[in-house]
């Protein structure tokens, strides 16, 4: 995939890991097992989705961007909290992301790739989402140009957790 990219359009930019398989407890969607009751296939399948997709790809874009001296690698982060029974798969993947973001952004500032986590802040409903659900949650449009700015983003990010906020990309709390 990467390579077909550079193929195509000659470098790569901007990165986005934004690929995830998410317990869609605000859609009305039943919860996902407790991890008492979880097969091991079913972690798994969360974790090498969300984690392992986040490294692989970033895997093989750093090297393009370290031999242009420049890029930008946006994490998707955020989501569920404790008391969410049966997302333990999906938030302790999340973490992982925020944590790799910081590991990553250390050993790629010297070629001058900026790697931030980003946060939606807030549950999201997407086209494929219920129509209860996407009459209840804002769209993705609530964004804004959040992932763009991401992209734009400056050395002085790199290794932070930001998110969008008044037409700024600003470190989240």
């Amino acid at each position: 995939m990467v390579h077909e990219v550079v193929d195509h359009f000659g470098q790569i930019d901007a990165l986005i890991n934004d690929a995830g398989i998410v317990p869609h407890f605000n859609w009305g969607i039943p919860r996902w097992p407790r991890v008492r009751l979880m097969s091991k296939d079913f972690w798994d399948s969360v974790i090498q989705t969300n984690l392992g997709g986040t490294f692989l790809c970033t895997k093989y874009v750093v090297p393009f961007m370290e031999e242009r001296r420049s890029g930008n690698i946006v994490n998707l982060w955020g989501g569920g909290r404790a008391e969410n029974h049966g997302a333990a798969a999906y938030v302790v993947s999340k973490d992982a992301i925020r944590t790799f973001t910081r590991f990553v952004a250390e050993e790629e500032r010297e070629w001058n790739v900026c790697v931030v986590a980003f946060s939606p802040k807030q549950a999201i409903a997407t086209e494929d989402a219920p129509e209860e659900a996407r009459k209840r949650l804002p769209g993705p449009e609530i964004l804004g140009n959040g992932f763009v700015l991401a992209t734009q983003a400056g050395m002085e990010l790199t290794g932070k957790t930001v998110e969008h906020r008044n037409g700024k990309l600003v470190v989240a709390d």
